[in-house]
């Protein structure tokens, strides 16, 4: 492996260098929430700095970008975990990321001031797909607080989430930045309820050994 990464290092200096510092190849491993609504500003403004950069965004489970971070196949992964779940690979917090509890406006709960674990009740929910960590975290709170619940529909899709539940009765945790547009639209709403183990960074991660090109360091300043 350790060769490997070495080799990929080496093709992408040449590439940099046949490019005059500022070409070549950007692959950004991270998930499909992040890919939709928090990179496309950032990947127009590094193509706008860099024209000749070729930018490979690739979505992945986060299981799959760590690895490929490690085998050097993505230059920088980009998740949201709770902590830094490989300590062999360079972890840096961009910022916290609130995950937040979404309903339809007519839904029961949101007229409530404050929401507890209780109120969660054998409630339906609209749940991401169950690799998804932040449905493991929600489901590992409520197992543990023996708080039953029912999963109406799965999806793997935000989009497809946020359809549901502005046309049903379940309630669904999300990522704020997925639903930012449909609070501001007042079209979903946040449900007042938080809890201290239900909370994520988002985080960059990086091969210790990996040579950061111009472009590489430029984004990675961007992401901070």
């Amino acid at each position: 492996m350790k060769i490997t990464v070495q080799m990929l290092n080496l093709f992408q200096q040449s590439k940099e260098i046949l490019t005059l510092q500022g070409g070549g190849t950007l692959t950004i491993g991270t998930i499909d929430s992040l890919a939709s609504y928090y990179l496309p500003s950032l990947i127009q403004t590094i193509r706008e700095k860099y024209p000749t950069l070729t930018i490979r965004l690739q979505p992945d489970c986060e299981a799959s970008i760590i690895e490929k971070v490690k085998e050097g196949e993505f230059d920088i992964g980009l998740l949201l975990e709770n902590k830094p779940s490989d300590p062999v690979l360079q972890w840096r917090k961009i910022r916290e990321e609130p995950l937040v509890l979404i309903a339809s406006p007519d839904h029961p709960l949101s007229t409530l001031p404050i929401i507890n674990l209780d109120q969660l009740y054998d409630l339906e929910w609209i749940m991401t797909e169950a690799s998804c960590n932040y449905r493991i975290m929600l489901e590992k709170v409520l197992r543990e607080q023996s708080v039953p619940y029912k999963i109406g529909l799965e999806l793997g899709n935000p989009e497809a989430i946020k359809r549901c539940l502005m046309s049903g009765s379940g309630i669904s945790l999300l990522p704020r930045m997925v639903v930012h547009e449909e609070i501001l639209r007042e079209e979903l709403v946040v449900l007042p309820f938080i809890h201290p183990e239900i909370r994520l960074d988002l985080q960059m991660v990086l091969h210790p050994k990996k040579w950061i090109s111009h472009s590489l360091k430029d984004f990675m300043e961007m992401l901070r």
